[in-house]
């Protein structure tokens, strides 16, 4: 198991990570939008004041472009440990990696543009935005791609709707259905003049083949003679584009991203039916939006408490598990200068070691001689993370620093958790690693049982430091280990440092790896057992920046109602790296096993060919937890296989320049600075990686229920509790809505039931809810009610919306007078109906409760 940080190039992967997205619509403004500063970018407290001003400006602009719709209320920044000027609050969970906007250094492959990493289906969420620090603080740059709120209200559009850009470098211009040549923009009506780059004049230069005009012709705007205020997805620059477009100012003919990917549909037809937020049920405030609020948050130097379970349950092959995967992770994986602290529990918890530097490979092989080898006695997690929370703090309080607290937890979980507020509250990040059969069988799969294991394994030119080659074993040595350099040099048996206590060979190839095919032979067969071979590597130097793999899913969970994407992101610090073989494999916790192979060909799942983006749909049936490994492999064919590729989409376009109500002079902007596509295409040769993505869930039984008794609809659930599945929660919200997707994509703004008469009961007692059906809006011929419940605990916090419960009644369609209440509660009389046929189908798994906690389960 890997955890690495952004430093580590190594040869297998895991990214222990949380939701996606996180970003949430509270009404009509959106919270939770983390923007961080990436470690390296040097502290300036004017680039705090800049990301506020671009927000607050942004969210203006989104206001008058959705019609009242959207604004941004609640943003957190993320300063880099190493700031210091300022008083930042304690982040919790919060990290860069979570970021939805990050502001880093120039990108290769983009510069400083502004661009979303953007690769899912027309109307997905993307993974991040990414601003530099010379567009954020640099105001020559405005001229280029214009204001700083407008382009991120741009890159928003990407980033949270899935909608394309309506320029389009590669495809400037068309031949318009009237037989002219056109601009490919949005709208239409946008004037201007096509002129030549170099002398400015009319162009008239046009391409034999294409009809089209050449490339050394631009499109220029007209900045004032524009009736129409659309599109910000063509031209956020002009200061009086204010609009997405719409039905009645789509160009449903220019060759861009967004008519190619969204089937020719408008922006803001993508944003309203098909987006995240479609059919959210908002409507337009009255009055001004109020102002965004900021938190300034700062996360601290590493600190990891590594918490380890050593009751009876964790007895055999369960402890053996643990000590591996500790060992891996304190010799090969945590970096440098992180402190390290050892926590064990049973019934009650013990500090082992305290926390400790690591420095040197003394202290690393210090920590790991600490790691317990016996299991015994009951179990207790809670006290364990109490420990571990007690381990990070008093290093905090000694130093009076603000540190990157982490917990590792590795445990059976064969253990009641009743203390979700202390993790919540503690501010760590808790990583859980659950250690049980299905961990074990899934060691079998991974490694030969008997004989001899062999393989190959490429180290690339990007990595090479500190490669170690760790042979994990669960009860004999096994009787040989080879492993063979490219030029042909022999590590055998003997150059191997063994471990008892945790059933471990290691080598560690001195100074820089050969760059090329590493083969291994394992003989094993005197004993019946699990061999496993990791090969870790580190960056060869910081000016190389090394290949990495991360690996996501589209969603959380599959519900059936659409399929899930798998996605594998390979590249070289930003910059795409393609024509590599990608191999997903999907795991369930009952065994089943899928395997995907991902392509970057631009064709179903994926949305862009040579992207350095691999995707494939994933659909089952089969209930339980998933897990996520993609193994990526390439060999060097040729010259041009595997070579880094420059594919730029989802921008914001660059402005060359404008003209004045059509009339001379032009005005040009300075240019963008060149990139040269072979500055771009460094050979990587050959090269495996593996990732480990986000586990997610496909669960089929319901909890919420709907059933519909002579003239009551009767609602039926398990009580969630206070605190996850313990304790009482404070009271219940029930909404129900005529619109799946407006409950779905907007609770808040559903009908809401009167719950003031229900006492919740204990955690997995039975909740029933019951009302007349004669309060059912529009009585047509089938009447279909929609129902979700969330809680509330007794500090106010809301629980995540639960499953949706469909209940449908036939009715005999009688004309239908609506009467008014004056009531708060959304009540709806009709006429006598009687009924004629009912059918009740429940949709959507799981209840989701209770309050957001700082835990993470991989």
């Amino acid at each position: 198991i890997t955890m690495a940080s952004e430093a580590v190039a190594v040869l297998l992967l895991v990214f222990l990570s949380g939701s996606t997205f996180g970003i949430k619509l509270e009404g009509n403004g959106y919270t939770d939008v983390l923007i961080a500063i990436n470690p390296v970018v040097p502290e300036n407290p004017l680039l705090i004041k800049r990301i506020k001003d671009m927000v607050s400006d942004a969210s203006s602009v989104l206001f008058t472009a959705t019609e009242g719709k959207f604004y941004f209320e609640e943003i957190t920044i993320l300063v880099p440990p190493n700031w210091s000027q300022g008083d930042y609050g304690r982040t919790k969970t919060e990290t860069y990696e979570k970021a939805n906007i990050v502001i880093n250094e120039e990108n290769r492959a983009y510069g400083d543009q502004p661009y979303t990493l953007q690769y899912g289906q027309c109307g997905s969420e993307s993974r991040y935005t990414h601003l530099t620090t010379k567009f954020m603080l640099d105001d020559e740059l405005i001229k280029l791609y214009g204001p700083r709120g407008k382009v991120l209200v741009h890159e928003w559009a990407h980033l949270r709707w899935g909608v394309y850009d309506e320029n389009d470098d590669g495809q400037p211009f068309y031949k318009g259905a009237h037989g002219g040549i056109q601009a490919t923009r949005c709208s239409v009506e946008l004037y201007g003049q096509i002129v030549n780059r170099i002398n400015h004049t009319k162009c008239t230069h046009i391409d034999p083949n294409t009809k089209l005009y050449t490339q050394d012709c631009v499109f220029l705007a007209d900045s004032e003679h524009w009736e129409k205020t659309a599109s910000l997805m063509s031209y956020p620059s002009l200061h009086k584009v204010t609009r997405f477009c719409s039905k009645k100012t789509h160009n449903r003919e220019a060759p861009n991203a967004q008519n190619r990917m969204c089937d020719n549909r408008d922006v803001m037809d993508v944003i309203f039916t098909s987006s995240v937020d479609a059919k959210a049920n908002v409507q337009p405030l009255k009055g001004p939006h109020p102002a965004p609020r900021f938190t300034v948050m700062q996360r601290g130097q590493r600190v990891v408490c590594l918490v380890l379970d050593v009751s009876g349950s964790m007895h055999g092959s369960r402890i053996l598990q643990q000590q591996q995967a500790a060992s891996l992770f304190l010799t090969t994986i945590v970096e440098d200068n992180s402190y390290v602290g050892i926590v064990t529990f049973t019934n009650y918890a013990t500090t082992l070691k305290p926390l400790t530097v690591i420095h040197r490979e003394e202290s690393r092989t210090q920590l790991v001689n600490y790691l317990p080898v016996e299991a015994i006695g009951g179990t207790d997690i809670c006290k364990g993370l109490k420990k571990g929370f007690e381990v990070n703090i008093k290093k905090k309080f000694k130093q009076h620093l603000h540190k990157k607290d982490e917990i590792i937890l590795l445990t059976d979980g064969e253990s009641e958790l009743d203390c979700v507020s202390e993790v919540k509250e503690s501010g760590a990040i808790v990583n859980t690693i659950a250690l049980g059969p299905s961990a074990n069988k899934e060691l079998k799969r991974m490694s030969e049982i008997s004989g001899i294991l062999n393989g190959t394994v490429s180290v690339d030119h990007t990595v090479g430091n500190k490669t170690t080659f760790l042979v994990l074993h669960e009860s004999q040595s096994p009787e040989d280990i080879e492993i063979k350099s490219p030029s042909g040099q022999i590590y055998d048996f003997i150059d191997f440092q063994p471990s008892s206590i945790s059933k471990t060979h290691s080598l560690v190839i001195q100074g820089t790896a050969e760059t090329g095919d590493w083969t291994y032979t394992i003989k094993n067969t005197l004993s019946d057992q699990s061999i496993t071979i990791t090969i870790t590597s580190r960056a060869v130097s910081e000016a190389i920046p090394p290949v990495t793999v991360k690996a996501y899913m589209s969603q959380q969970s599959i519900d059936g109602s659409k399929p899930m994407l798998v996605y594998a992101e390979v590249n070289q610090k930003g910059v795409p790296v393609i024509l590599a073989d990608v191999m997903a494999t999907l795991e369930s916790d009952a065994g089943d096993q899928y395997q995907l192979e991902l392509l970057d060909n631009g064709a179903g799942a994926d949305a862009f060919r040579n992207d350095g983006i691999y995707s494939r749909f994933f659909t089952t049936s089969k209930k339980g937890r998933y897990n996520l490994k993609v193994k990526v492999q390439r060999k060097d064919k040729g010259k041009n296989n595997g070579q880094v590729r420059l594919k730029r989409h989802s921008v914001a376009p660059y402005v060359p320049g404008y003209v004045i109500k059509g009339k001379s002079p032009i005005v040009m902007n300075p240019p963008k600075p060149p990139f040269s596509e072979d500055d771009l295409q460094d050979d990587v040769g050959s090269f495996t990686r593996t990732a480990i993505g986000e586990s997610f869930s496909v669960s089929l039984p319901p909890d919420l229920n709907a059933e519909i008794e002579e003239d009551k609809v009767m609602l039926t659930w398990t009580a969630p509790g206070e605190d996850m599945d313990q304790g009482t929660a404070d009271s219940y919200e029930i909404r129900v809505s005529m619109d799946l997707e407006a409950l779905r994509g907007n609770f808040s703004g559903a009908h809401l039931m009167n719950t003031s008469d229900i006492q919740p009961l204990e955690a997995g007692s039975t909740e029933e809810y019951s009302f007349l059906s004669s309060y059912i809006i529009n009585a047509e011929p089938e009447t279909v009610m929609f129902f979700a419940v969330r809680s509330r605990d007794k500090d106010s916090l809301m629980s995540d919306m639960s499953n949706v419960a469909k209940a449908t009644k036939m009715l005999r369609f009688v004309p239908f007078v609506q009467t008014t209440s004056t009531s708060t509660i959304s009540q709806y009389p009709s006429p006598n109906l009687k009924e004629q046929n009912i059918s009740i189908m429940v949709m959507l798994p799981v209840v989701y409760w209770l309050t957001n906690y700082a835990v993470m389960t991989n």
